[in-house]
């Protein structure tokens, strides 16, 4: 009767072995994630947008409907 002694090493490096590939791919996908992130582009801020940041001021409560109102008119130039 023949025993591979070596037999028990071989369990604890398999493990080894597929975590490591684990983790590659897991960095993988994450390069990937921000590569395209990047290509794409910032996400548009909404307080760049003047008439987004009045409607949400005047939701909030921070200015009347009148100054809201004239605040719309300035922005768009209609007297």
């Amino acid at each position: 009767m023949y025993m591979w002694h070596g037999a028990g090493y071989f369990g604890p490096w398999m493990w080894i072995g597929g975590l490591i590939w684990i983790l590659l791919l897991a960095g993988a996908g994450i390069l990937v994630f921000s590569l395209v992130r990047r290509w794409q582009g910032p996400a548009p801020a909404e307080h760049d947008d003047p008439q987004a940041v009045l409607k949400v001021r005047y939701a909030r409560g921070e200015i009347t409907r009148e100054q809201f109102q004239q605040m719309q008119r300035d922005l768009t130039g209609k007297d």
